[in-house]
């Protein structure tokens, strides 16, 4: 004993040293606990010697001393004795078990091993107090019953401390109220006033208190009717009445068991039990049918539960375990007919003459979890003394579940349901309509019922390191559970308002005990994690949640759906999704005479909601499982959050003082693995090289090779270079120099190439000054850069005003001037260029981009895009800063640029890569829709080596299309803030939605991070962070701004290192890529629901006559902007209601020619007309 409590810190009540080889086991030679506990309390243990603990209230002796076996001395057996004082009236009912109290197995557990059973045998129950028993006679009363549910000594238990502070769980609660309101006769103990943590004391005057308004009026009486003929059905199976009349067939709601049997198996004595126990419970003999648009339950009068047999011996012996198997899940999922009782079915299947498999199916209009255990326990006793030739040894019962379900109709009725009403109705105002988790599949338009479930468990250390937190916080286990994967699902969610449903088991009556039937309620428990709590300020709200929840316990959730009316959506459950159910210790198999028997796993492959976790106590911990609709979830994901779970617990118990937020949930394999995924191949770059060193060495090695086409004009490398240097050798008489931002403002011809080399030679930054752009925004964009010269053609003169004295005309420079030019030795952190991006308050941001992250992009890009010479279409304008690959790499690896024209419409397109054999060529997705559209372009497209595009998302059908005449189609992503592209995926495969970003280029870090900047598991969304050799130096002239976007690498080692907040919302998937979701400021929140226009668009696009779509929000509402002009919107909206919730679905649809462009190819969403 004391080697028990100094390593487990558990106190033993009996230690029993038995014979060697006189334990009982099974056949594969696992223990049998049941048989061990059974054969204890009986006294038929091989005992060597033993101790066991005086009862309390008993007669102390040495404690050293061993006792012999007596069944009267062990508390909980059987012959424990009675706690009486003078004059109590005995209050007989039928016995007791330890149930699933708020976290029932049975409606939402079908197919967990025992069905969410508690395992508890029935504790000894004390008489009856007198009537007139005062408080002192109250209190001591307690205090006996309380030390006996508490398995510790009268003489440990303080009267006046809470008595939560001794471990009382609320699944402890149950059975202590239901023996309390035995014992108090007319008095209904609620479990939430022991949960609030009351001392005896203050217990007996609730008690006192509770005794003199005791008055309850006969008709609230629960007992057996003496009615005949059809009686009413419940609330709840009403309910699923209802639900099986819209989808006949459905499998959701049964409840299969499954126990082998091994051993010598009386077939006819099982037969007669299951017999017994049909005649016994009226539920086993009920169907329904309908009157006056209601159910009724139909009671049959003659028993009938036949026992289905199904012989595998002719099967060959290696075949029979699978086919038993086979048969256990089929019969799990054939349907009822609930208009055709019996609505339960056994069934025993024979492997051969010693070995038997029995699966019980029952439906849960007629059934719940702790029913599963009632029959366990009844079964038990029925097979053992009819085995034996006896009569039934189990007591009458003293009501049916027809004579409840009449009762709860009459007691529910006016003011006491309306009060608690009110308080469902205060506590689920203004609750989030749907727990947005994140799915690995979007959720359909309407829900399936297929589903699912992954192992659970939560290992003994750390679930008594629950049991220890819930005591020092006056909280129950399954309080702390709830608290924990409330904090789980608010991460994967991005809600701090989460409601989660779970059960109660409905049997505060002691009457109820003893019953079969769907007593179950559902209860909706809202918690808050606004406001940075701590996870010990956390289990406080989830307390009050609790308490406040089981004091209005009452309401059947059918009623409480119909009173909140909430939106219905076809897509998911109204109110909550996601089910959290604790339950006791697991029931074991039914203990029969001569037989082995242990439950095996059978499911029915359905889910009620998109998660239901289900956790009991076991010897391992914590054990259960996660059951998940396999529309929305993957097995890997489900998983990954039981894996979430176990990490933030082991935390949150570790030091309850943390914030929530703070809270890790990773484990280190995961965070490991998220690493990995995150980081691209390190490889070394010539980091101190600079753009105009790299294209005097392509010069050297290819001087005579064309270097550009525009229009009629041609340049080799030597003449390109020779006219580059003459501008350099101006621009260096101006006193232009590294650091210097010098505007070039051209048009797509030969002075493009030449000047913005010439700049480079000078070591100079170019400012591109599109004179395709607005007067005032070149004017904002030249002002704001501090440019010393602006460089261009004179016929572009009156694009920008200027000073003269700061212009350099193009013109005016002669090839020969630039012969005697020397290039300064360049310093590779010096800027290269300076692009302008829109700013948020409408105001452009310049970002400086220095050569060596171009160098970096430059030697990654290597890898992916083959730099042995071809020829490159360059057709993006130089402002947008996807022109440094098509031009300034293609020239530093010696490729012939062709310089496309402004606006090339697509059959012009398709005479340019013939003329010039085009081989590889980048664009935005919104150009290349127009380039399929014209066959032409679209056959012209496979004369390619490679083609990129970027810059938008890129629609799976787009990239489907493009895929079957691209030789090599690349999608590319990244903003110029990291220097061109950051990642790469290469399309090789068909997709529904958009295309994958890939993964990160050489020496680049993408990183998926939660708003604490921490990363997120696979799966979730979060922000884009990017961090690496490509992240530039910042917002020229707006250290403010920079500092808000480019912030701490605190995942690099290397000192000063940053990343880059990108503002895209993206996910990693599965298969190590990243999913791009969409712009973190483009999603929106409409009538309480959180919309993502990018999933409608995708949608959008699968109509075949859809070309392009863009989903905005127009005095909120949904608006969708198709191309082309489409004649009916019905048809369209038709076709996203067969796809998607109801929410999602614009409310107005406009029809387009085109998409209206930005000059960089990106859809302009200001220029989008307002719907009519």
């Amino acid at each position: 004993r004391q080697r028990l409590a100094e390593s487990h810190e558990v106190q033993a009540h009996a230690v029993v040293l038995i014979e060697p080889g006189s334990l009982p086991k099974t056949s594969s030679g696992k223990v049998q606990r049941h048989a061990c506990r059974a054969a204890f309390l009986a006294g038929t243990l091989q005992e060597v010697t033993a101790w066991r603990a005086e009862p309390p209230g008993g007669a102390r002796s040495s404690s050293e001393a061993p006792l012999p076996a007596s069944s009267e001395s062990v508390p909980g057996s059987s012959g424990a004795r009675s706690i009486t004082a003078p004059d109590f009236s005995a209050s007989e009912s039928s016995p007791s078990s330890r149930q699933s109290s708020s976290h029932d197995g049975g409606t939402i557990s079908p197919a967990a091993p025992g069905a969410g059973l508690g395992a508890h045998e029935p504790a000894p129950v004390s008489e009856g107090l007198p009537t007139n028993a005062d408080e002192a006679a109250l209190v001591a009363w307690l205090h006996d019953v309380v030390a006996r549910h508490m398995r510790m000594r009268r003489e440990d238990i303080d009267v006046d401390a809470p008595v939560t502070r001794y471990g009382l769980d609320s699944l402890g609660a149950v059975e202590l109220a239901h023996e309390m309101g035995i014992g108090t006769t007319r008095v209904t103990v609620p479990m939430e006033w022991l949960l609030q943590g009351p001392s005896i004391t203050s217990l007996a005057r609730q008690l006192i208190a509770a005794r003199t308004a005791a008055s309850a009026p006969a008709s609230s009486t629960l007992r057996r009717r003496d009615v005949t003929g059809d009686r009413a059905a419940s609330f709840a199976q009403a309910r699923l009445w209802f639900l099986d009349r819209y989808a006949p067939g459905d499998v959701t709601y049964n409840l299969p068991a499954a126990v082998r049997l091994e051993g010598e198996l009386d077939v006819a004595t099982l037969e007669n039990s299951l017999l017994v126990l049909a005649a016994r419970h009226d539920a086993l003999r009920t169907s329904f049918r309908e009157q006056d648009g209601r159910p009724l339950q139909v009671i049959a009068s003659f028993a009938s539960l036949p026992l289905a047999r199904v012989s595998l011996e002719s099967l060959p012996a290696d075949t029979r375990e699978a086919e038993a198997s086979r048969l256990a899940h089929e019969e799990a999922r054939r349907p009822f007919v609930l208009t055709q009782g019996p609505l339960v079915r056994a069934t025993l299947l024979t492997l051969d003459e010693r070995t038997h498999v029995l699966v019980l199916v029952m439906h849960h209009a007629v059934s719940d979890g702790t029913s599963m255990a009632v029959l366990v326990r009844e079964l038990s006793a029925l097979y053992a003394a009819l085995l034996e030739g006896g009569p039934s040894p189990l007591r009458a019962l003293k009501a049916a579940y027809s004579d409840y379900a009449e009762w709860q109709r009459e007691s529910l009725d006016g003011a006491t349901l309306a009060s608690h009403l009110d308080y469902w109705r205060q506590q689920l105002s203004g609750a989030p309509r749907l727990l947005e988790l994140a799915t690995d599949r979007p959720r359909p338009a309407e829900r399936g019922t297929q589903g699912a479930r992954v192992p659970v468990v939560l290992d003994s250390r750390l679930a008594e390191a629950v049991r220890t937190l819930a005591i020092s916080e006056g909280v129950t286990p399954f309080m702390v559970l709830l608290a924990a994967f409330q904090a789980v699902l608010a991460r994967r969610s991005g809600q701090d308002d989460v409601s989660v449903g779970t059960a109660i088991a409905g049997r505060e009556r002691a009457e109820l005990q003893g019953l079969v039937g769907f007593f179950v309620n559902t209860l909706v428990m809202r918690t808050r994690l606004s406001g940075a709590p701590t996870f010990r300020e956390l289990l406080a709200r989830v307390r009050a949640t609790a308490m406040g929840a089981y004091a209005h316990q009452d309401v059947p959730f059918e009623k409480l759906v119909e009173a909140l009316q909430p939106t219905r959506e076809r897509g998911h459950t109204p109110l909550f999704q996601v089910m959290f159910i604790h339950q006791g210790a697991q029931v074991g198999a039914p203990v029969l005479p001569g037989l082995q028997s242990r439950l095996l796993d059978v499911h029915s492959g359905t889910a009620m909601f998109d998660l239901t976790l289900s956790l009991s106590e076991s010897a391992r911990g914590f054990e259960g499982w996660l059951e998940y609709a396999t529309d929305l979830f993957d097995a890997d994901t489900v998983a990954r959050i039981a894996g979430h779970l176990r990490v933030l617990l082991e935390a949150a118990v570790a030091d309850p003082s943390r914030q929530v937020d703070a809270l890790p949930w990773l484990s280190a394999d995961e965070s490991e693995h998220l690493l990995a995924l995150s980081r691209g191949p390190d490889i070394e770059f010539p980091s101190d090289a600079t753009l105009s060193s790299r294209f005097a060495a392509q010069v050297a090695r290819t001087p005579d090779a064309v270097a550009l086409v525009a229009g009629d004009g041609r340049l080799t490398y030597r003449e390109l270079r020779a006219r580059a240097r003459a501008v350099a050798h101006t621009l260096r008489q101006r006193g232009v120099g590294p650091e210097s931002v010098v505007g070039l403002c051209v048009d797509r011809s030969v002075e493009l190439a030449v000047g913005m080399l010439g700049i480079l030679e000078a070591g100079a930054a170019y400012l591109p000054l599109d004179p395709a752009y607005p007067a005032q925004r070149l004017a904002a964009m030249w002002e704001d850069s501090g440019a010393k010269v602006l460089v261009g053609p004179r016929r572009l003169e009156d694009v920008i005003a200027v000073p003269a004295e700061r212009r350099l005309f193009l013109d005016d420079v002669a090839p020969s001037v630039g012969a005697d030019f020397v290039r300064s030795a360049g310093d590779a952190r010096t800027l290269a260029y300076v692009l302008y991006t829109s700013g948020s308050t409408g105001r452009p941001k310049g970002v400086g981009v220095p050569h060596r992250t171009v160098m970096n992009f430059f030697r990654a890009m290597d890898a992916h895009v083959s730099p042995c010479p071809g020829t490159w279409l360059a057709m993006t304008s130089i402002s947008f800063d996807i022109s440094v690959l098509e031009l300034l790499w293609a020239w530093t690896r010696g490729f012939q640029v062709v310089l496309a024209p402004t606006g090339l419409e697509p059959a012009a397109f398709a005479d340019l890569l013939e003329r010039h054999a085009v081989t590889h060529f980048q664009c935005t997705p919104s150009y290349a829709r127009a380039l399929v559209e014209e066959p032409r372009a679209l056959h012209a497209l496979g004369g390619l080596r490679q083609m990129l595009v970027g810059g938008e998302a890129l629609p799976g059908s787009l990239a489907s299309k493009l895929r079957v005449h691209v030789p090599a189609l690349l999608n590319m992503y990244g903003p110029t803030e990291t220097t061109v592209w950051s990642s790469m995926h290469r399309v090789e495969t068909d997709t529904a939605g958009t295309m994958s970003l890939g993964r990160p280029l050489a020496n680049t870090g993408l990183h998926v991070l939660d708003a604490l900047l921490r990363p997120v598991p696979v799966g979730v969304p979060g922000e884009l962070f990017i961090g690496g050799e490509g992240v530039v130096r910042g917002y020229l002239g707006r250290p403010d701004l920079t500092a808000e976007r480019f912030v701490p690498d605190a995942l690099r080692e290397a000192p000063g290192t940053r990343m880059y907040r990108t503002g895209d919302r993206v996910r990693w998937l599965a298969d190590g890529t990243l999913e791009f979701l969409g712009r973190i400021d483009h999603q929106v929140k409409l009538r309480g629901f959180r919309i993502e226009p990018g999933e409608i668009e995708a949608a959008l696009r699968t109509h075949p006559e859809v070309r392009e779509a863009v989903v905005d929000v127009r005095e909120q509402r949904l608006v969708a902007y198709v191309v082309p002009v489409f004649g009916d919107a019905g048809v369209l909206r038709e076709h996203l209601r067969s796809r998607l919730p109801a929410y999602m679905v614009p409310s107005a649809f406009v029809g387009l020619d085109a998409l209206p462009l930005t000059p960089n190819g990106k859809v302009d969403r200001g220029a989008l007309p307002a719907p009519a």
